[in-house]
Parts: structure tokens; sequence; C-alpha cells
């Protein structure tokens, strides 16, 4: 490491640990500024990291990785000839300011820390009526209108219809089908209210988890040229091979996505800024309107207004939900929507700014809600209070 390196790494340490002097300080936050020193300051926190020298839990990899991710995101912002955008060296500023904060302690890792090491929670003074996680649970709409509450049900066959047998089993319900004349078929939904999740096996043996907030509606059995079925929310689905009948999965009137036998994650709820397709592995061929994009494994095509865009991401953030992890990446408000369907918040109370602090964390989502807002806030970023179904964000 050369003399300027370990300048800069020093006085990144120093600054991590509040030992600057005036001149220090003003010196790091001018090297900040020089869009060479990206690279210098990446190997700067890894070196910090691999040292442990960061306080709390944290991952060198994970906080290498999100770092990585961050500076993508400044790097690749859009570029518009009519409107003016801030310089090269500002966005770096902005990146720079960013991972020094994931690098403080903003960024935490704390998904497969024992229960007995996660520190303080809130207090009951603070968290009022603690709210739950979620758990597996689903409302069932069978073809003739008849409504089964599977939250309650033991394991067993839950319903009957046309020569169709559901079954639950350990919050996986099974469409067990005969063949069945086409006249006989119906359609059923599954929903996912806030608070809960289900896996769901469809009658072509395709797997769906339903992630909070969501639905599903399909054919008891397919049959034609194609499967089709219709969602929202957000669902993963696994889907099983079939070169003949394509599946197909409509999302609203104008976006939809094709796949033979994949894996893919879709996010599709209403109060999303957009649309997004994630593969896992496969092709998946993304519709919008009259626009028509193939994706490879690592990617995700998304909806921009009235543009339909792809990018490279990390799949395993994308679908962590799914293997009982938070992966929380981005402003308050974006992290609060999460949490708002996972342990059925009715109503977050911004104050003071709050909706636009930036936070990233890895939380198990078993954790009642006082304990994933304790972790939170040992970013120091915002603070917490729970009153009923209510939670407040304050600086």
């Amino acid at each position: 490491m050369n003399h300027h390196s370990t300048s800069f790494l020093n006085l990144l340490t120093g600054y991590l640990t509040d030992g600057l002097s005036a001149d220090e300080h003003a010196d790091f936050i001018q090297q900040l500024q020089e869009p060479g020193n990206q690279l210098l300051l990446e190997q700067a926190i890894d070196s910090l990291a691999a040292e442990k020298a960061f306080n709390g839990a944290g991952n060198a990899a994970l906080k290498a990785r999100s770092l990585q991710r961050l500076l993508q995101q400044i790097d690749t912002l859009p570029e518009n000839q009519e409107t003016p955008v801030r310089p090269i060296q500002e966005r770096w500023i902005a990146a720079a300011a960013i991972a020094v904060m994931i690098a403080a302690g903003a960024w935490l890792w704390f998904s497969n820390q024992p229960a007995d090491n996660k520190g303080a929670t809130i207090t009951a003074s603070k968290a009022g009526n603690d709210l739950e996680p979620g758990k597996d649970g689903a409302i069932l709409v069978l073809a003739d209108g008849r409504k089964v509450l599977l939250d309650s049900m033991p394991n067993g066959t839950v319903a009957q219809e046309k020569g169709a047998e559901l079954t639950l089993n350990n919050g996986t319900l099974q469409y067990n089908v005969k063949d069945l004349p086409v006249a006989a078929q119906g359609f059923n939904t599954v929903s996912t209210p806030r608070g809960r999740q289900i896996q769901l096996n469809l009658p072509d043996g395709t797997r769906a988890w339903l992630n909070a907030g969501s639905s599903l509606h399909f054919p008891t059995a397919f049959s034609g040229v194609d499967r089709k079925v219709e969602m929202t929310g957000e669902v993963f689905f696994e889907v099983t091979q079939d070169a003949a009948h394509p599946f197909i999965v409509k999302m609203n009137n104008s976006t939809s996505v094709e796949v033979l036998g994949t894996s893919f994650n879709v996010n599709a709820y209403a109060n999303e800024p957009a649309i997004s397709t994630t593969l896992a592995e496969g092709a998946v061929k993304m519709m919008h309107g009259q626009q028509v994009i193939t994706l490879k494994p690592g990617q995700q095509g998304f909806t921009a207004d009235a543009a339909l865009k792809m990018k490279e991401v990390d799949v395993s953030e994308v679908t962590a939900w799914k293997d009982g992890r938070f992966e929380l990446y981005g402003n308050i408000k974006d992290i609060m929507r999460q949490l708002q369907r996972w342990y059925n918040i009715n109503e977050v109370d911004y104050q003071g700014g709050t909706e636009n602090r930036m936070l990233v964390a890895t939380i198990a989502r078993s954790k009642k809600l006082s304990e994933v807002l304790a972790i939170l806030e040992k970013t120091g970023t915002v603070n917490f209070s729970i009153e009923g179904e209510k939670v407040i964000v304050k600086p």
C-alpha cells in the first residue's frame, strides 16, 4: 500500500471513530471529492472490514456487495439532455457519503446472529402493543364462490371440487387433479392478507410462493395452448417445464411475462413505483404494452413510466423474503412499505424529513416488529415508536 493509500485509510479510520482534527476532517472531505479515489475508498473499506475495525455486527463480503450496488446505482443514474443532471464529481461525492454511512454502522447484518446478541429492543413503553411477525396463511376462494380460511386449517384435505382435491401440509397448499373435462374446470384464487404468506403447488406442478398482500388467480386444471395465471403483489415461481404450453403470468392489462420452465420473482404491488420481474434460472420474456425484453439469470426487467428497462441485480437479495429474510435497502419509506405488509402496520408517520433517510440492513423476518425497529435504530439514522398499529419515525 503506497503512502497516499495509507494516508487515506488512516483518515477514513479517524473519520469513522470521530478521531480527526478540524484540518484532517477538511482534508478527508476534500479527498472524497476526487473521482479517482472511488476505488481507493472501496479498497479501504474492504481492508477495514477485514481487520474488523468497524463496530457492530458486520460481514465484509456483504458490506462490499452493498457498497458496490450503491456505487453502481449512482453511476447509472439516467442522463437527460433536457434536464440538468449532477456532474460526475457530485455523483461520486453522494456515493462516497452513502458508503461512509454504511461503513460507520448504517449497514447492519443480523440475520444469522444468535438471538441473545441482538442487543436491546424497543422498550415496552415505546413499543406499546408490539406487532408479531407474519405467518403462513391465506384465503382460498373456490370456483363456486366458497371461501376457505387456511390460517386455522389443520394439515389434510381442505376442499374438494370437480375432481380436484386440495390439501394443506405445513403451510403449502397442494392441488391434486385427476383428468377433468374442460367443462368441469373452474378458477380458484388464493390471496394472502397483510401478515400472511403461503406456498402453493399448482395443478401442473409449478410451485408459487405468495408474499404478504398478494393474490394468484388460476384454473383448477390447465388446458389449451398455454398455462395462464393472474397475480397481484409479489410471487416467486418455479415453473414446471412444458415446451408445448408456455406459462404466462399477467400482472395487469399491459404487463405480463412468458416462460417455458424457469424460476423467477415478480413484484407488482400497487403501491410500489414499478413492476419488476427478476430471473433466477432459465429465461423469461417480459412484455409491457408493445415492448418485449428477454431476461437472463441475474437480470431484472422493470417498468419505468411507459418504458420497459433492464438491469443486473443480486437475485438472492430480491428473493430474500421467500427465504425468511428482509434485505432492506433504500430510503426509509421503501423499507417501511415492506414492514407494513409483513407486520400489518396500518399507518406510518414520518417526522422531521425522515422519509428520505437511507438504511441498509439484513434482518430475519421471524422477529417481532420492536426487534426489527431496534436493530434499525442502531444505525443512528432514525428512531421509532409504536402506537398500536401505527409506527412513528423520528430523527
